[in-house]
């Protein structure tokens, strides 16, 4: 039997105990088994390409500069796992980055980010559109905590080697 793997799911007859060699086949088990895996093999891959290896990507930035970007993202189907670690050279709006494939817009592609402004951590949030996150400061006001715009002075002056570390996951488009 060829494999239906990826497509369905295969179904194999298991031999009792008690079977002769002849029924299932042995050489047909063997063979059907050898194909199931080249299948899973030829879906998973090989090498850097390999599903959920972390690859190294450069991404574009908006409204900020950076000294230093370490960004990776991984692919396990339409999952895209993505973080990155940003050291500010300046801070103008609020900082976008783009990411390195296309979401699928309002796929709660979301995540959490720290910024480090001096030696004061602050709790951040980001989302994003088709192509763009958007790092937004969370502000207490109120009873509840709400986002606010992250700018130059907001959550705090920027300074030269602050930090936003960034985790994040959504769909690939």
């Amino acid at each position: 039997m060829a494999t239906n793997y990826p497509t369905s799911l295969d179904t194999f007859t298991n031999p009792s105990a008690g079977s002769a060699l002849n029924s299932p086949s042995h050489a047909g088990q063997h063979a059907d088994i050898n194909d199931a895996m080249e299948a899973v093999q030829a879906k998973l891959g090989v090498g850097a390409g390999t599903i959920g290896t972390w690859t190294a990507y450069t991404p574009t930035l908006t409204n900020f500069t950076a000294s230093a970007i370490t960004a990776e993202y991984a692919t396990i189907n339409e999952f895209v796992a993505l973080r990155a670690e940003i050291t500010i050279a300046s801070v103008s709006a609020l900082p976008q980055m783009s990411v390195p494939i296309t979401a699928v817009p309002d796929s709660l592609g979301a995540g959490t980010c720290g910024f480090l402004v001096g030696p004061q951590w602050y709790l951040a949030w980001l989302d994003l559109n088709a192509s763009l996150i958007n790092f937004w400061t969370i502000n207490v006001a109120g009873t509840y905590p709400v986002l606010a715009v992250t700018g130059s002075s907001v959550p705090a002056t920027w300074t030269s080697g602050s930090k936003i570390y960034a985790h994040t996951f959504y769909k690939a488009a």
